[in-house]
């Protein structure tokens, strides 16, 4: 009788540790899972806060880039100063002398 009292606590025993083994294993599975699920919810907010900054950034260098456009437009369209025409008229007569006097 002894002997099967000590053979079932035996038993006992290592079913216990079997199972408190499990829960260990379960609760480390189950903490890497959160762990995993918290790290794609981090990563997520983050992706979307870069592409709400990519957005934002977008924007703002699309209206600077139109608003550059207009002032250039702007400059484009008004007449060359005679003061510049004359310098040109005399940097292409120096040129031509140049090239006359070397041949």
């Amino acid at each position: 009788m002894r002997a099967t009292n000590a053979h079932h606590a035996e038993r006992q025993t290592r079913e216990f540790e079997q199972s408190a083994a499990l829960r260990d294993c379960r609760n480390r599975a189950s903490r890497r899972v959160m762990d995993d699920r918290k790290s794609k919810d981090e990563s997520m907010q983050t992706s979307h806060a870069q592409r709400s900054e990519r957005s934002s950034d977008n924007g703002v260098q699309s209206a600077i880039g139109k608003r550059l456009k207009a002032y250039y437009d702007d400059v484009a369209s008004e007449p060359v100063p005679d003061r510049f025409l004359s310098l040109l008229d005399a940097l292409d007569a120096a040129e031509s002398s140049s090239k006359a006097g070397s041949k």
